[in-house]
This record gives structure tokens, sequence and C-alpha cells, in this order.
């Protein structure tokens, strides 16, 4: 695809220049990989470089390859990394290149100094000036069979974290953007991953432009198995289930207490909204009541109503704002359900998702009274 000092020189050069660097190495430039042992700097794994089995040598330019194992193994911790490169920077006056084949965005984030937040992040650029890129001469390689492109760009898509493949998915399949809508609505982060994996390019004016423009509907394909097939759970989303589940019982308690001081004894067949009452009746009994007959023999009613029955039942009763203005209820109401749905059906939540979530609880555990 390129010889070694046509995309190796302008690593070592970022790395000496500014001490430690980041380099996605994925599927697309899997061809790289074989030049790692002819750059003259000394090459070691993850593994090997914390528990000291391999040694790094006189050489000054050390790269760490298989970086990703801090996401797939919890006993490689990035903060340990983070403290061998740095001894091994300010003491030993080496300079790191550290290889991955997950997109930086991938990684967890670290309390305090964070190592790869604060490396310089390298990227391969592109074989000439005729517009290709390593991810566009890899796929269009005679080595690949041509019912192995579609697995390749699954590969790629794969290596990205969980939020910017579900940025992409919502905006490729979900709002159906074209290739230049699409890229024009990706964030910073989005971009830059995408960039390393070699499925976008940043030409000299600095406006990024995909590689794969001319196998769109491959990618599309790609995109939609990737995010069907994660099967990974992200580190926030027992987060943003709690306060999910925070937010739903706090919203039943307060509208269960203006229930029973407008209704009194009548109160749980007032909750029956949305549905009628055989109905919720028979949600309890398929469940957890199975001797009820009456909405009355129900413990509480509101559990057995949907997130949007339960929501509706706050007008439909006239239980007034209960300390939330009604645009922020009509709000809520925009936010929270989306991401409840996504949870129920064990689809991908994003980290946007998460904080959403979060900021809802906020509000709901300050105001709703």
């Amino acid at each position: 695809m390129t010889d070694t000092t046509s995309w190796f020189d302008g690593v070592a050069r970022d790395a000496r220049r500014y001490s430690i660097v980041f380099l996605h190495l994925g599927a697309a430039f899997a061809s790289c990989r074989a030049d790692l042992e002819s750059t003259g700097a000394a090459l070691v794994t993850v593994d090997d470089y914390l528990d000291g089995t391999s040694g790094c040598g006189e050489e000054s330019l050390l790269i760490i390859d298989q970086i990703e194992r801090c996401i797939e193994n919890k006993k490689l911790r990035l903060g340990d990394l983070r403290s061998r490169v740095m001894t091994d920077v300010d003491e030993n006056s080496k300079r790191i290149v550290l290889i991955s084949s997950r997109a930086r965005s991938a990684f967890p984030r670290t309390i305090g100094s964070d190592l790869l937040t604060n490396a310089k992040h390298c990227f391969i650029k592109s074989d000439s000036d005729q517009g290709t890129s390593p991810a566009e001469n890899s796929i269009s390689h005679p080595d690949w069979p041509a019912g192995d492109l579609e697995q390749l760009l699954i590969q790629c898509v794969n290596e990205l974290s969980t939020g910017t493949v579900v940025d992409i998915g919502s905006l490729i399949w979900d709002l159906g953007l074209s290739p230049n809508e699409t890229i024009e609505n990706l964030t910073p982060v989005d971009v830059e991953a995408l960039r390393s994996s070699g499925l976008i390019e940043v030409v000299d004016s600095g406006k990024p432009s995909w590689t794969i423009s001319s196998r769109w509907k491959m990618f599309r394909s790609a995109v939609a198995t990737a995010a069907s097939t994660h099967a990974t759970s992200s580190e926030w989303l027992s987060d943003a289930f709690v306060d999910l589940w925070f937010i739903e019982r706090q919203v039943r308690n307060v509208f269960r207490t203006a229930l029973i001081a407008k209704y009194a004894n009548n109160w749980r067949s007032a909750s029956v909204n949305g549905v009628s009452e055989e109905e919720l009746v028979a949600r309890a009994k398929r469940d957890a009541a199975p001797r009820a007959e009456r909405v009355e023999d129900l413990r509480d009613p509101l559990e057995w109503l949907t997130t949007s029955e339960l929501l509706d039942l706050r007008e439909a009763r006239s239980l007034g704002e209960l300390g939330i203005e009604a645009f922020l209820w009509t709000k809520m109401r925009n936010e929270i359900l989306p991401i409840r749905n996504r949870i129920a059906h064990m689809r991908i939540v994003s980290e946007r998702d998460a904080l959403t979530v979060s900021t809802w609880r906020k509000i709901v555990q300050k105001k709703l009274q």
C-alpha cells in the first residue's frame, strides 16, 4: 500500500516533537503493521511493556502496540500505562508511539491526566495527491475478494466508539442523510475517529471528505450490521438505567400523592389513563397479581402504566405542574421516552443519551414536588 518511510516518518517526527503520540492502526491500514518491525524503533506490546517482560532497548523511539488491550483486559490499567510512559519520557528520554487497533474515543476516560487525550493524535496521510487514501486503497486492493469488502468496512466501523457508531447510525439510517449531509453533522470527535479509521480524509483545506463515498450503500450496510451486532455494554449504560429508574419512580410517587389528595380513596380508579381498566388489570395479572379482578385490587396501578401513559396522566387528571413548568414536562417527555425505549429494546445507548437522562434526574430531583 505504501512504503515505511512514506507513512512512519511523519509519525516518528511527531513523536520526537511531542514526546508521546497516538496512532490508530486498524483494518484499513493492516498492511502498515508489517512495516513496524523495520522502523528502527523498539517495538513492544502493551502487556509486555507493563509487566516488564520485554526490554525497551537503547533506541530513543519506542512503539507500544496493542493499546486496545486496555479496553479488553481490566487488569491493564491506563493509569498504570501513563505512569510507566511518563517515567520513560522524563527519566529515560524515550519518545513514545502508542498504537491501537481501536479509535482513541473508544477508550474509557481516566480520572486526572489522561494519557491518550494528552497524546498528539497522528494520522496516516494519503498515499499521493490523487485523492485516494490508504482506506480506499485497502478496499480496492486485489487481495480483497469482492465479497469481503463489506466485511472490511464492518471491521472499520467496529473500531469506533459506541458513541460514534450511534451517531453515524442515526444520521445515515434514522435521518436518512446523504454523504455530504452526514459529514456536515458529525461531531469533531466523530470526524477524528472516522479519519483515524481511514473512512474520512482531511485535505489541505481542512475540510473532511469520505474516502468511501463511491461505496456509500455498502458503508450504510456495514454501519447497520456493526450497530446491530454491538454487544459490549457501555460504561455509562448502568448509570442511564439507574437515572431512568429514579425519574420514573419519583414521577409515580408525586403523581400518587397528587391523586390521593384529589380523589382520596378513589385514587386507584383515577389512575387509569390511556388504557382500559381491563387491560391494566390484565397487565398486572400476567406479572405479579394473579388474583386481581379490579383496579382497586392493585397495590399501585401506576406501576402498570407505560411511561407515556403515566406522563399523560398529569394533564388528563388536571394535577397541575407539580413544580415543573409545562414546557419542561413536554421537553422531558420528548427527550426521555426515546432513550427509555432504546434501553427497553436493548438498543445501543450513547453517552449523550446518558448525559441527557442524568440532566433530567437532577431537574426532577430538584423541582418535582
